[in-house]
């Protein structure tokens, strides 16, 4: 892999697999889960798993396991990109129709983020 660094592998199918830069914040870090209780009424958790850097930019993919008993139409999953300990900026991803029980996986990016070394996640949205 020429020209990429990674810091972690990533393994698993893609449902509700999406990808797309937009500011947002972030508050979870690499390798970390999250909980997500929407009301009461839907169980999110999320892990991300692989961060990497290639000519273009950074980008973490991550994974968002419905634990609710209904569909989550969309979940938006926000990062902050790093370089050491220095913030150089965030994107989002949307997760669309990730069924009950299952575990929706994409991949946030960065676009001209080559000096990012980490990055950190949380769900910021989910509906």
């Amino acid at each position: 892999m020429t020209g990429m660094r990674m810091a972690s592998r990533f393994s698993g199918g893609c449902v509700g697999f999406a990808r797309t830069a937009c500011v947002l914040g972030a508050l979870m870090g690499a390798g970390a889960s999250a909980a997500l209780a929407d009301g009461g009424t839907s169980q999110l958790s999320l892990t991300t798993q692989e961060f990497m850097t290639d000519e273009g930019g950074a980008f973490i993919s991550v994974a968002v396991k419905n634990g609710a008993a209904q569909e989550q139409n969309q979940v938006i999953v926000s990062c902050v990109f790093r370089a050491g300990q220095t913030p150089v900026g965030s994107a989002a991803t949307p997760l669309y129709a990730i069924p009950a029980g299952e575990t929706g996986y994409g991949q946030v990016r960065l676009i001209g983020a080559t000096s990012a070394t980490s990055a950190s996640c949380s769900i910021t949205s989910a509906q």
